[in-house]
This record gives C-alpha cells, structure tokens and sequence, in this order.
C-alpha cells in the first residue's frame, strides 16, 4: 500500500458492492487499496492488512451492511478497530474513518467501534458511488496527500 490511499474494509458477502465503491471511487480519481487485487498467494496477508490500516492509508472506508451489522465475530472487525486506534491522532477536523451503508441497514452502525459511531455514515446502495461522494472523498485525499508527512 502506498501511504495515502484509501483502504476498503469489507465482508466478503459484500464483495460486490466494495467493487463498485472502488470502481465508483477510482473514476472520481482517488487510488484505493483492495485487498483482492493486492493480496499475492504466499504473502503474509495478516501482517500486509495490519501494516496498511496501522501505518498506511490516508482514508479508511468500512463497508457496512446487514452482514457486518449482525456478525459478531470477523476479521473486518479487527481491520476497522486498527483504523479506530488511529482517530485520535489526527486533528478533529482531518476526517479519516468513513462508515458506507451499502443496504437497509440503519445509518446509526451497532458493530463499528465505539469511536466512530459518532459519525455521521453515508448511504450508497450497492456501493454505487454518488458524484458528491466521490468528489469529497478525492478532494480529502489529494489534502491527505499534500500534507508534509
């Protein structure tokens, strides 16, 4: 992962809505990390995913639906409590998590972490990308990207 882009947490019952979300956010312009396109055979992909939540990204998008809304235990829970650990050190006005509903599942999230359920969540059926969607989200990263590290 290259520091600054954007990593999709997602269930893998949703896979075809995070395609969308990243076709939708890859049009708009912004370089997004999927872990499908990514992960290699043989690759040590725990330590790959932690290393890009933890240190990484410069955005975090957590896929939200039915499934991550009712699954107690999952690996995406552990990807979006690293991306939580990282909220405190950026400035309140620095946005960083960004929780998507991809169903009919309420905007106010039960399973995100505690940290982030303050958040106001966007709501972008099948993970199709609105224009006003993706344009803030571009126009946070290349600020991401411009900010001396």
């Amino acid at each position: 992962i290259e520091p600054g882009d954007l990593f999709l947490s997602y269930a893998r019952e949703d896979e075809a809505a995070a395609v969308q979300l990243k076709a939708g956010l890859e049009r708009a312009g912004c370089r997004v990390w999927f872990d499908r396109e990514r992960l290699k055979p043989g690759a040590h992909w725990h330590a790959h995913l932690e290393d890009a939540v933890k240190h990484h990204c410069g955005l975090f998008i957590s896929v939200v639906s039915h499934t991550t809304e009712v699954t107690p235990e999952a690996y995406y829970h552990l990807e979006r409590n690293w991306a939580a650990e990282r909220i405190p050190h950026f400035a309140d006005e620095e946005p960083f998590y960004f929780a998507v509903v991809i169903d009919d599942s309420p905007l106010d999230t039960v399973r995100e972490p505690r940290v982030v359920r303050r958040f106001q969540s966007t709501l972008l059926r099948d993970g199709i990308v609105t224009p006003e969607f993706a344009a803030h989200i571009h126009r946070v990263q290349q600020q991401r990207l411009a900010a001396p590290r």
